[in-house]
């Protein structure tokens, strides 16, 4: 979420570090592999991060940096496709079913991206779909690049934890009591009643992530 010099970035990254939002609890917004290692993640308060690593450091979240930077990147992927959106405060879309020719392949686009993204210190989250949607969710549980074909999506979006789609705290509470973590979970319910618990809108995008050839990336 931030772009640091190299000589920053390692001296950083030699202990726990995150990045925390301004808001009330403080909220993690991003951690290195050290804190990760500690038990600490993305969403947790400043006060419970330090509770599991106590030489946590900190640094606080700079969203106009971020927005530029974003932008930038934006710019960067008009080299892979002309069909680039930007989707806030961290992710892009891109419509890439054209371009898998011109870089050899589907592995070759991805490996093109990383190590384009790479060169200037990122390490982007990447999935590969057959609908935006899905491509966005899919891309916050990236470690590795995600290539999910068409009749894998339904399979694969099923065991993607409601967490991830980030619909607002208090739908995703109202699932968890309904024992419902997971989109698999949330497709069984009766459809009548889905719309009730979680809104049209959430509705929307949930039937959008199942259809259009697209990758999106987490780059920062």
């Amino acid at each position: 979420l931030m772009q640091l010099q190299s000589g920053e970035r390692a001296v950083l990254n030699q202990k726990p570090l995150a990045v925390v939002d301004e808001d009330r609890r403080a909220t993690l917004v991003a951690c290195n592999a050290h804190a990760y290692a500690r038990g600490v993640r993305v969403g947790h308060s400043l006060n419970a991060s330090i509770a599991l690593c106590a030489e946590m450091q900190f640094l606080p979240r700079q969203p106009d940096a971020e927005g530029e930077l974003l932008q930038q990147i934006a710019t960067q992927c008009e080299n892979y496709t002309s069909f680039v959106s930007v989707e806030p405060p961290n992710e892009l879309l891109l419509e890439v079913r054209g371009s898998f020719r011109l870089f050899g392949g589907i592995n070759g686009l991805l490996e093109r991206i990383r190590a384009d993204l790479d060169a200037r210190g990122l390490a982007p989250q990447l999935a590969l779909t057959s609908t935006p949607q899905s491509a966005l969710w899919l891309s916050r549980i990236a470690r590795e690049p995600i290539v999910v074909k068409p009749r894998e999506l339904i399979a694969t979006l099923a065991k993607l934890p409601v967490s991830y789609v980030l619909w607002p705290p208090e739908i995703e509470l109202r699932l968890a009591r309904f024992g419902v973590l997971t989109l698999g979970d949330l497709l069984r319910l009766p459809r009548a009643g889905l719309s009730r618990r979680i809104g049209h809108e959430r509705l929307a995008e949930l039937e959008l992530a199942y259809w259009k050839a697209s990758v999106t990336t987490r780059p920062m």
